[in-house]
């Protein structure tokens, strides 16, 4: 009988317990159309095969009040009467459930939600990157009473409504919400709650209202309007009223709507805040019956505490006017001012002012360096044991082998060939011999006049770009650089970043009498780009220098060059939606004048040398039109003048041995800038009115500090140098130059 109860007993408890473990997970597989219960502790999934569609109540529901497992959608969820997921606990005790991931598609037709907590409490929610939930024509996630989710959202897909709101998730929300695809509220807020410890993120598509009780950051696209929608966000939609109740920080993109100028938030898009911080692009989307006027401040930003703006670019699609954008008088809040449509107002347009001026000064610079560095070569050559004067790395060579010999050859060299008698009665047996012979005897004979010629103009067997090479008394030299180099922002301009790539070559000549005279061929490549939207100006130029290094009393000396530089510009500027092209001339005179102690001895094995130097450019840029938009420019004569004062020290380190020898050296330049302010004309091509713009220099003072290696061998000679470049307040340049030097 015992044996008998146990039995019993086992059996009944078994059945229990394996059903209960069949009925712990649910998973759908097939096409279902009725409503899906999740029972107690148990997960739920609707596979990529299945699916749910109810047309007469809710689509997924907890069974009871108790805590579920996770819910999993792969496949499709879909009801025309009622919630999507609905989780309600009529106990009011806060039942928990686990995390809710949507890979599939759910969707309300009706005016069911798409998530519905009513004082559940589930863990994550994850919308995958193909997945879909929209709650039709009213929330989309819906959480009542004392629900909440304890975990993280994070939308990687896309989350809409029909016409209502989209995600009202509770003021209990105290984790954060990371928007990274597409967040839709069409007619009302896309996001509603949150504690002020809660964070919302986002850094793909937002659009719509949000009503946020923590910090709001903005990396992505954010569009603060209703009505509008994910396609075109900057030019459809009408002003919204949004909130951040823990701050705001946004460096992406915002885009706004301005109907009127009276109300914020109907008028005209605004968001309410503590702090903030914006930077990045601001689109402005204007209606054609705005009545905006010159002057009219619009508050984007009404803060309570710090206000900070960082680099913005507003564009805008209004025929009449311009904004710029400003921390308000109070230091809290950020206006957008309504200013006249001209182009002292266009970041892009100064920063093209801006590259031009640079670009003219700095090639100036950049020649009268080549024409510096060239004397400063000579002069720690002196006393190697090497007197080679010609210092470059250019070896001429030519695929013909007739103009090879003429220019590498010399006329020993060249012999006529002779037919001997055995060769010419071996000749009369085939003809064509005779006849190639003939004519290599031909050519043999004219290339060694051209030899014999070229030898009486140069004074040489050879024409050897390189080492003892002259042409006559003349010494041959090549140099070339590469400038890296940026500008910061300023309140009128866009950042410029730039790289300059020149090659120079030149010819001197040492005269008892009068020192070293040469001159100097500059050609140079110049590429700025404007602010981050494509804004771009580039450059071909060429400089001719002429030099002299007088020596007077001793080791003093006195440096002079005067050249000149012509320059072509193609410009390119972006406005809104429009490219804008031009081409633009130059040209420009420039001097240099430089005192220098040639040797200052110390009781170290270093030379030291001092120089005093001034500079003088003055730049006359030709009048150009843009191209190809409405908001075209015209652009009139430009004169710019600069000048420097520079003083510095050179010093230097010989070491020496038999078979090779190097020198060290390193400089140190301070300049002050004497530059005066330049102005520029401007106006629209489609109108007369001209604007000026003053630029006032990019900096007052200047430190250079240089270092650099010389190598010198039997039959090569390396230099290798760095400059940088500080310009206070402003920005800096790192110039990379290099020389080889090699008997051929």
């Amino acid at each position: 009988m015992v044996l008998i109860k146990f039995l019993i007993k086992f059996t009944l408890f078994f059945f229990l317990n394996f059903s209960f473990a069949l009925s712990a997970n649910k998973t759908i597989i097939t096409a279902e159309t009725i409503t899906q219960t999740i029972d107690t502790g148990s997960n739920f999934t609707v596979t990529s095969a299945g699916s749910i569609s109810s047309t007469t109540s809710v689509a997924i529901r907890n069974g009871g009040d108790f805590n579920i497992g996770d819910i999993l959608i792969e496949g499709t969820v879909t009801s025309t009467t009622g919630h999507l997921i609905s989780l309600n606990d009529t106990t009011n005790s806060g039942k928990t459930a686990g995390d809710i991931t949507i890979n599939g598609t759910v969707q309300s037709s009706s005016s069911g939600r798409g998530i519905y907590l009513n004082d559940y409490k589930p863990n994550n929610i994850t919308i995958g990157t193909s997945g879909v939930l929209s709650g039709g024509t009213t929330l989309t996630i819906h959480v009542v009473d004392s629900g909440q989710i304890r975990g993280n959202i994070t939308n990687n897909g896309t989350i809409t409504s029909g016409t209502g709101y989209t995600a009202s998730i509770g003021s209990n929300f105290a984790n954060t919400f990371s928007n990274n695809g597409n967040l839709l509220g069409k007619t009302e807020y896309a996001v509603n709650g949150g504690t002020a410890a809660s964070i919302f993120n986002n850094s793909g598509n937002f659009v719509g209202r949000f009503v946020w009780g923590g910090s709001f950051n903005n990396t992505g696209s954010l569009t603060v309007k209703h009505s509008s929608n994910l396609s075109t966000p900057s030019t459809s939609g009408t002003p919204a009223a949004s909130n951040a109740n823990n701050g705001f920080v946004s460096s992406g993109t915002i885009n706004i709507a301005v109907t009127g100028k009276t109300t914020a938030g109907t008028d005209y898009s605004s968001i309410t805040t503590t702090t903030s911080n914006i930077s990045g692009i601001i689109n402005v989307d204007v209606s054609s019956s705005s009545g905006l006027t010159v002057g009219d401040v619009l508050k984007l930003v009404d803060g309570t505490s710090t206000a900070t703006l960082g680099n913005v670019t507003i564009t805008d699609n209004s025929s009449d006017v311009d904004f710029a954008i400003r921390v308000a008088s109070n230091g809290q809040d950020i206006e957008l001012v309504v200013i006249n449509q001209t182009s002292l107002t266009k970041p892009d347009a100064i920063g093209l002012i801006q590259a031009w001026t640079n670009t003219v000064n700095k090639t100036s610079e950049y020649a009268i360096d080549h024409v510096e560095d060239r004397l400063n070569w000579l002069k720690r050559s002196q006393n190697i044991k090497s007197k080679k004067t010609s210092n470059q790395g250019i070896d001429l060579k030519f695929s013909n082998k007739k103009i090879d010999k003429i220019v590498n050859g010399t006329s020993k060299e060249e012999k006529t060939d002779k037919i001997t008698f055995t060769e010419a009665t071996g000749y009369i047996k085939d003809h064509t011999v005779v006849d190639f012979k003939l004519k290599n005897v031909a050519e043999n004979i004219v290339i060694n006049e051209f030899i014999q010629a070229k030898e009486k103009v140069t004074g040489n067997k050879g024409l050897e770009f390189d080492s003892d090479s002259k042409l006559g008394e003349w010494s041959w030299y090549t140099s070339g650089s590469v400038v890296i180099g940026q500008q910061e922002t300023t309140s009128t301009s866009s950042k410029l970043k730039n790289e300059n790539k020149n090659l120079n070559f030149g010819l001197d000549r040492q005269f008892n009498s009068i020192g070293i005279i040469g001159f100097a061929l500059m050609f140079a490549d110049d590429n700025t780009d404007v602010g981050g939207l494509g804004s771009n100006v580039s450059s071909n130029s060429y400089s001719l220098s002429f030099y002299n290094s007088y020596p007077l009393e001793n080791t003093l000396s006195l440096r002079t060059i005067i050249g000149g530089s012509t320059f072509a510009f193609d410009t390119k500027r972006i406005d809104g939606s429009q490219t804008l092209n031009g081409q633009r001339s130059a040209k420009q005179a420039y001097l240099s004048m430089e005192l220098r102690e040639d040797s200052y001895k110390l009781n170290i094995p270093i030379d030291l040398e001092l120089y005093i130097k001034g500079d003088f450019t003055n730049s006359e840029l030709n009048a150009f039109s843009e191209s190809g938009g409405t908001r075209a420019l015209f652009f009139d004569n430009q004169r710019v003048k600069s000048s420097h004062l520079r003083l510095g020290t050179d010093i230097k380190n010989k070491i020496e041995n038999k078979n090779e020898n190097i020198i060290t050296y390193a400089g140190l330049e301070y300049s002050a800038n004497l530059t005066s302010s330049t102005k520029a004309n401007m106006k629209y091509v489609s109108e007369d009115t001209f604007y000026t713009q003053t630029l006032v220099p990019a900096y007052d003072h200047e430190m250079t500090v240089k270092l650099g290696v010389d190598f010198y061998s039997n039959n090569l000679k390396f230099n290798l140098s760095l400059k940088h470049k500080e310009q206070f307040n402003s920005g800096s340049h790192q110039i990379f130059s290099a020389g080889l030097e090699s008997k051929f």
